[in-house]
């Protein structure tokens, strides 16, 4: 068992990431059990005034206010841990990466996978 300290933003994150999770019925049944323990409850919500709304194009998004939100201890199988992990180096491993990507990579780091920038001299 891991347990993890998520923002709402890594845990939306993880959600969006694992909507398109494709594999056998083991690895989709495991994947909605993680996004079970990723989900913000109301109270939370409003804690942190949670907003929906929608982009020119009509896509939903999140809004909410950063400065209150309380990270959550959030606790994973080692498969569950194991998952998330392959799935966003997965996403790394095919510089399917944006910018946009900020609470995933935040996530990362927590997971230790060395997401800390290359010095100059390791560059050369």
């Amino acid at each position: 068992m891991k347990n993890l300290k998520l923002s709402i933003g890594e845990r939306v994150a993880v959600n969006n990431m694992l909507n398109d999770l494709k594999g056998g019925l083991q690895t989709i049944n495991m994947g909605f059990k993680v996004m079970d323990k990723m989900t913000i409850d109301e109270k939370e919500q409003k804690a942190v005034e949670m907003k929906q709304s929608f982009s020119r194009t009509g896509v939903p998004q999140l809004a909410w206010n950063i400065k209150k939100d309380k990270e959550k201890e959030i606790e994973l199988s080692d498969d569950q841990f194991k998952l998330i992990k392959e799935q966003i180096q997965n996403k790394s491993d095919k510089n399917e990466m944006e910018m946009s990507d900020r609470y995933l990579i935040s996530l990362a780091g927590k997971m230790e996978m060395g997401v800390e920038e290359k010095k100059e001299e390791e560059k050369k």
